[in-house]
């Protein structure tokens, strides 16, 4: 396997890429969404943070 991947000519380099974006881009997101969720839930019990 590790052989294959470097006697071969080609690899999956660009699509680990790509996925490697696309996971980095999903935790970033997440974490705002939990972000503003702590927000709201805090002006819900009456503290202000922002």
């Amino acid at each position: 396997m590790v052989a294959d991947g470097l006697s071969l000519p080609y690899s999956s380099g660009t699509v680990e890429e790509h996925n490697n974006k696309i996971k980095m881009l999903k935790r970033q997101m997440w974490a705002s969404l939990v972000a503003v969720a702590d927000h709201v839930g805090e002006l819900a019990r009456g503290k202000r943070s922002w």
